[in-house]
């Protein structure tokens, strides 16, 4: 995590705001495997012997061993297998907001017919295109900017032009509208401090 910027009262600052989402992939049984297990692995870190009647919960707990997840990496819901899918979606300081390679599955499920787990990616991480952005920045004085695509940013980039008259740490927030991710959000922090006035 960077130190947040640093801007004099009284001076204008460019806020840039780019609106990324988290990552969910699925992991669905097929086959209906009566045993065994699966190793799941993330980016060359592999968590072992996960059970074929795992809940996300167990999902959930074996990947956030991961040193390349961490603890509180992911969030699993639905299953528990082999009846359901189990959604992972990766939503911790190091795996959140960006798009990731599928989990990879070693097999070694038995029973059933050819038991399997198929991974998906039903909603890749990172970047997206709000279809209407609302700047709203609200930093200390309350004050409300419009916000604009910066044409010179890149895909997806969207600035402010923003001059602080109150000292201290500022969070600015932008609030965007998507129709397939429904209300995003993207946030800077900065500081403003006094102005210093040279002395004659």
């Amino acid at each position: 995590m960077t130190d947040p910027i640093t801007v004099h009262v009284g001076t204008q600052l460019e806020i840039f705001f780019q609106f990324l989402v988290d990552e969910v992939q699925l992991l669905t049984p097929s086959g209906a495997p009566t045993g065994g297990t699966v190793d799941a692995g993330h980016r060359g870190k592999v968590a072992p012997l996960i059970r074929f009647d795992s809940t996300a919960l167990d999902m959930q707990e074996a990947l956030c061993q991961l040193p390349n997840v961490g603890p509180n990496g992911v969030i699993c819901w639905g299953g528990p297998w082999p009846t359901a899918g189990i959604s992972v979606k990766f939503i911790g300081h190091m795996v959140g907001k960006r798009n990731h390679p599928p989990i990879t599955i070693t097999n070694n499920l038995t029973g059933g017919t050819f038991p399997n787990i198929t991974v998906t990616t039903p909603q890749p991480g990172g970047l997206i295109e709000p279809s209407t952005v609302t700047g709203f920045i609200a930093p200390k004085d309350g004050a409300s900017v419009a916000l604009t695509v910066d044409p010179q940013g890149g895909q997806g980039v969207w600035k402010a032009n923003y001059t602080p008259t109150v000292e201290g740490l500022h969070t600015a927030r932008a609030v965007g509208a998507s129709p397939v991710f429904g209300t995003v959000e993207a946030e800077q922090v900065f500081t403003a401090v006094p102005r210093v006035v040279a002395s004659v």
